[in-house]
């Protein structure tokens, strides 16, 4: 029977390491990996542009979102698309919704701890399965990374951040075209 034996510093503190990796996190910890990139390191202290959105091809009404982060702002804008683009009955809509310095820096420090300079730039099969092309855009520093993922699938390591804005959104106060007065 084979047996196996590790001896030396070397070889014991590679199975304590492997053996720390499969533990459970502990509450409050972080539950997405931390992939570091190996790419010039992105000054934080220059101006960000922050864009994210969806779209949704098999969609009838507003399928089309845009959003840009402000560090006191979030504007959005909704259009109509996919199959029963009308915009007439759905036209174009924007709203800004005010946004405290803390919900802005939250993102902010997910954007220090999210390799969003690594990975694919397609995350899944973005609107494939009706699932819906949701992004994330980025520029800093004279540097920009857009990351595309299915909508219903997520975005993987970059599922945190994506979470962060999306929930951002709920501050914004959409019109119901259906409510609105007939224009003649």
């Amino acid at each position: 029977m084979n047996e196996l034996c590790v001896k030396g510093p070397i070889p014991t503190l590679m199975l304590a390491l492997f053996a720390l990796s499969c533990a459970p996190t502990q509450p409050g910890a972080r539950d997405y990996p931390v992939v570091v990139a190996e790419e010039q390191p992105v000054q934080w202290t220059d101006t960000i542009t922050i864009r994210f959105g969806s779209s949704h091809g098999m969609c009838v009404g507003y399928c089309r979102q845009e959003f840009e982060l402000h560090p006191t702002t979030l504007v959005g804008q909704r259009y109509t698309g996919g199959r029963g683009a009308d915009p007439v009955k759905y036209p174009m809509q924007r709203q800004v919704a005010n946004l405290n310095a803390g919900q802005y820096e939250q993102v902010v420090m997910a954007l220090h701890s999210n390799a969003l300079w690594s990975g694919p730039d397609t995350v899944g099969c973005p609107d494939c399965a009706d699932g819906g092309a949701c992004w994330m855009e980025l520029a800093k520093g004279g540097r920009q990374r857009r990351i595309t993922f299915d909508c219903s699938g997520g975005a993987g390591v970059h599922d945190h951040l994506a979470n962060l804005l999306w929930d951002l959104t709920a501050f914004l106060q959409w019109k119901d075209p259906s409510t609105e007065p007939a224009s003649e």
